[in-house]
């Protein structure tokens, strides 16, 4: 079972649909409904042996962070635009819970929180997509997953997280110099200014 899902579903043929999707759009969604099932499968196990597996469909990826109350509307609403927009999305939309967590800039700081995920096969245009997914999950108090695609700015993300303060008064004693930082952190956290001359 695990080969046939890991394996020959979940990348020879979901590449394979993927690929004419990609040149042929309309098609998505009945190439997807010819997928065989995977089914449901439902265990507890540690992250790394859960979702470690092959992947050769590659993708980008944008995941938000949303309350565990506004999961259902969050859902809704993304499916809703799809359908209004008519674009054809050959991935599912992924859904996870976690429990809150006390760390200062994690998604899931002071509060139960659902991950929802969207994806694109590579080489197709995603900002469209992930724009008005963003903005969806940007009205529910969603919070962008910090090693995915996003378009936050340290103005825009500061209001989401109560503890940002904190972490700021950390990051400036532990790096006064802004060390480091790079273009992806001066977007997201703020530029800290070097203060003794040296880069």
């Amino acid at each position: 079972q695990g080969f046939r899902d890991d394996v020959l579903v979940s990348n020879v043929a979901f590449g394979t649909l993927c690929r004419i999707g990609r040149v042929r759009p309309a098609l998505i969604p009945r190439l997807a409904r010819a997928l065989p099932s995977t089914g449901r499968v439902t265990y507890v196990e540690r992250s790394d042996r859960v979702f470690a597996s092959p992947r050769f469909v590659h993708f980008y990826e944008m995941e938000y962070a949303v309350p565990r109350a506004a999961a259902a509307e969050a859902v809704r609403a993304v499916r809703s635009w799809v359908e209004r927009s008519g674009m054809q999305i050959s991935f599912p939309v992924e859904v996870r819970f976690v429990a809150g967590d006390d760390i200062a800039l994690s998604p899931a700081s002071g509060r139960d929180t659902c991950y929802i995920a969207v994806h694109v096969y590579r080489g197709t245009q995603f900002h469209q997509y992930f724009t008005a997914v963003e903005d969806i999950m940007g009205d529910l108090g969603g919070r962008p997953h910090w090693g995915k695609l996003h378009f936050q700015t340290a103005a825009t993300l500061a209001p989401r997280y109560p503890r940002w303060d904190e972490f700021q008064s950390a990051r400036r004693r532990l790096d006064p110099d802004g060390r480091f930082a790079n273009d992806y952190t001066d977007r997201v956290l703020g530029h800290i200014p070097q203060t003794s001359g040296q880069g």
